[in-house]
């Protein structure tokens, strides 16, 4: 599960000025947990009481259109930040609920600006992404 935009944010920074960790380290949120309930923290968040389940037509569909493989909707990865963890890292938003409660908030009260650092790449994009999909509706 990616991290909270600004916990995203200050791994990465606090990453480049770590000089003694090298090789690939995970930058996911501590706290994994299920598509479901990921998704209802996000209805919690934004006030829907009914969220419809997709289903894997709908899935594939879906991969389809992003010219994505089906196996990285549908297959899980319970990934955890261990190696960022052991070095010092304190998440400001360790689960889910809460992040996705920040994040409603802040972009319904004028919008959510971009955190210090922000630069673009893959990661920091979902993470603006997320929150513009929050923020819908």
């Amino acid at each position: 599960m990616d991290p909270h935009e600004s916990d995203f944010v200050r791994a990465v920074e606090f990453l480049t000025d770590r000089e003694d960790l090298t090789g690939p380290v995970d930058v996911t949120a501590p706290t994994p947990l299920p598509q479901r309930e990921f998704m209802r923290a996000i209805r919690v968040a934004r006030g829907i009481s009914v969220g419809l389940p997709a289903t894997r037509w709908m899935a594939e569909i879906g991969a389809f259109v992003l010219r994505s493989d089906t196996e990285l909707l549908l297959k899980s990865r319970r990934v955890t930040p261990g190696r960022l963890l052991e070095a010092g890292f304190g998440f400001s938003y360790p689960e889910w609920p809460a992040a996705a409660a920040d994040l409603v908030r802040r972009a319904r009260h004028g919008g959510a600006p971009l955190p210090r650092g922000w630069d673009g790449d893959g990661a920091a994009a979902r993470a603006g992404l997320l929150t513009e999909i929050l923020t819908r509706g």
